[in-house]
């Protein structure tokens, strides 16, 4: 599979979303849906191949059903963390960088995506140069690197993944606009429109509940909102970006229990027609 090449345009799911499916069930559902990609976690890859699947069959899988691997997300031990550290982030901590690099060369992939969990003590020169160094092994096999932010990171917010991202000085990483950690932790419409379009390297779109829920935690994991079934923040944040410049694919990414209850045909139908009434 070759690396896809990508717009603003075009739409794919984060596997992560059909957490109900496998490998050849997120790809078949999301190629039925007119999902143009998908973003994979490490365990997609790795239970494909447990289930029998070789990688031959699902490079065919994808091909037969015209869908790429846009995103593969998130790798958090690009820095040196405990295990009781991750948090949130627990189940990633077993996956190392070489691990996504595996995925990569095996199925192609446009950008991997990065989060901090932990490491709050570590000096900013090493973050930095951490980041720097894993921009130059992505870059190896034609992967650019987006940095995503979140309340509970040390990388916290717009601001800060802007910040880190200038830091390293490299054209091929950016930050990562994920819609509901961007509104939850008081980012604004207008952050997103004053956006250099350069520094933007990746987009998950999903919508946030109108009132803030007690959990954040809990919130982002079970109770994300269909794009444009919330506070309309996605249609917000669909419109600055484009209005920055910004040209990124859009990856759905929505958590949520009631996603989760439908059959995968249906959930993939159901955030495909999202989009498209947006983008319309």
């Amino acid at each position: 599979m070759g690396r896809g090449v990508y717009a603003m345009t075009d739409f794919g799911v984060c596997g992560g979303a059909l957490a109900q499916a496998d490998f050849r069930t997120i790809v078949e559902c999301a190629g039925q849906a007119g999902f143009r990609f998908v973003s994979l976690w490490p365990r997609h890859f790795d239970e494909a191949l447990e289930s029998g699947l070789s990688v031959a069959d699902m490079r065919a899988l994808l091909q037969d059903h015209d869908v790429s691997v846009s995103e593969l997300d998130p790798l958090c031990t690009w820095l040196p963390i405990a295990p009781e550290e991750a948090g949130i982030a627990a189940e990633f901590y077993r996956y190392a960088e070489s691990d996504f690099f595996r995925v990569a060369d095996a199925l192609g992939a446009r950008s991997l995506n990065v989060i901090q969990m932990g490491a709050e003590g570590l000096a900013r020169e090493a973050v930095v140069d951490a980041l720097g160094t894993l921009c130059e092994k992505a870059s190896r096999r034609g992967l650019v690197v987006s940095v995503e932010f979140m309340a509970w990171s040390p990388i916290r917010d717009l601001q800060n993944a802007l910040s880190l991202v200038r830091a390293t000085g490299r054209p091929d990483c950016g930050v990562n606009i994920d819609t509901w950690h961007h509104f939850r932790t008081g980012g604004s419409v207008e952050d997103l429109r004053a956006l250099t379009a350069s520094e933007v390297m990746a987009l998950q779109l999903s919508d946030v509940e109108v009132e803030v829920a007690p959990n954040l935690l809990e919130e982002t994991a079970r109770a994300r909102r269909v794009p444009g079934e919330g506070a309309a923040t996605a249609r917000d944040a669909l419109a600055a970006l484009a209005e920055a410049g910004v040209d990124v694919p859009i990856t759905v990414e929505v958590f949520s229990d009631e996603i989760r209850s439908l059959a995968p045909h249906v959930a993939a139908e159901r955030l495909a027609g999202s989009v498209r009434s947006l983008l319309a």
